[in-house]
């Protein structure tokens, strides 16, 4: 009788001992605090992305960021981490955009159609053609902080006064003029001087 009482004790003792898992453990927390951390950052790329007008693109990153979350979270999920990093890279660097330029191949959504129409606007309104009639050599020559522009028009020299090159809109006449003997400015030099003389009539 007294191994008996003892037997059935036995499994009393053993779970009034077992308690319940603490969920606050530091493994948890550091676990938890890692998985957030990692979805406040895709979330912060999902809106971007949004904002930029690329929900597709968005909604691949909210998917990643739900697979993150629900894998590595959840502890019945612990086979798949093993196997999740490399069908996610599948996924985002080949599958997505293997189908994204098939299907761009066959619309008219190309790099320059994926414009605003503000954009695009603006990019034929920059464009400019030169008439090849118009062309005239010309040399600078630096006359202390001044510069003065000589234009070559057939046997003429044509020259504009001395004036200082500093970015602000200048309309110059132009008067016959004698090419002096100092040394122009090299091609370089004048190639720094592009956003000045645009600004010079």
């Amino acid at each position: 009788m007294t191994i008996s009482n003892q037997s059935m004790s036995t499994p009393n003792s053993i779970s009034s001992n077992t308690s319940p898992a603490n969920p606050f453990t530091m493994t948890n927390m550091l676990k938890w605090s890692a998985l957030g951390t990692v979805a406040l950052a895709l979330l912060y790329v999902v809106w971007g992305l949004y904002l930029a007008g690329e929900p597709l693109f968005a909604i691949v990153i909210l998917a990643l960021c739900v697979g993150v979350v629900t894998i590595f979270g959840q502890a019945k999920y612990y086979t798949a981490r093993f196997i999740f990093p490399a069908i996610a890279a599948i996924g985002i660097f080949i599958v997505l955009p293997v189908i994204y330029t098939s299907y761009i191949g066959f619309t008219n959504f190309g790099s320059r159609n994926l414009l605003s129409f503000e954009r695009v606007t603006g990019q034929f309104l920059r464009a400019v053609s030169v008439d090849k009639s118009t062309e005239r050599s010309f040399k600078i020559i630096a006359d202390g902080e001044n510069y003065q522009i000589f234009l070559t028009d057939g046997d003429q020299t044509l020259a504009t006064q001395s004036t200082p090159l500093d970015g602000v809109p200048h309309e110059l006449p132009l008067s016959i003029a004698t090419l002096p003997d100092n040394e122009p400015l090299a091609m370089r030099d004048v190639i720094k001087l592009r956003t000045e003389l645009a600004q010079v009539t």
